[in-house]
């Protein structure tokens, strides 16, 4: 009886620790939350103070519908001048090529085929002129197939095509 006694009376006291120990717990526990709902307000006041911001709403809808159109316009230049590449990569693959005594007077691009018209002071400048054009990263691969000189009053002038079906002659 005495140990039951015990027994019941440690019984106690253990729930008791418990009892205590939990209550601490939850005291912790509600002190964290009123300190992240506290958090959670501020937040939520910044997140309202920045989406009720009307005219930078608006400016953003106008620049979204701005970029909408542009995507628009674009698309259909897209698809006008899908097939025309344009001069750029032939202006930087000239650029890199060294032209001492040789200068170009024309350059006609079409589907790929290539036409350049221009003149030299010698003709030993022309092959070289040619030979650096295709070595050159942005012409590799092309063959220049097609070369006319002809000189006139101390100049020559060359016409240069990577197709013989596209060879213009140099205007006069």
């Amino acid at each position: 009886m005495v140990i039951s006694f015990l027994a019941v009376v440690l019984l106690g006291l253990s729930l008791g620790y418990i009892n205590d120990s939990l209550k601490s717990v939850n005291v912790n526990l509600k002190q964290e939350l009123s300190a992240q709902q506290g958090i959670l307000t501020k937040r939520a006041t910044e997140l309202a103070a920045v989406t009720v911001n009307t005219p930078l709403l608006k400016d953003i809808e106008l620049v979204k519908e701005k970029i909408i159109e542009k995507k628009k316009v674009l698309a259909v230049l897209k698809t006008q001048f899908k097939d025309n590449v344009g001069f750029s990569p032939i202006f930087d693959g000239l650029a890199s090529v060294q032209m001492n005594n040789t200068w170009l007077t024309r350059i006609t691009s079409k589907q790929g085929l290539l036409n350049f018209g221009g003149r030299a002071l010698h003709s030993q400048d022309i092959p070289r002129w040619v030979n650096a054009l295709e070595s050159s990263t942005a012409f590799s691969g092309l063959q220049f197939s097609n070369l006319s000189i002809r000189r006139e009053e101390g100049i020559l002038h060359f016409t240069l095509s990577n197709s013989p079906e596209f060879l213009i002659e140099d205007e006069q």
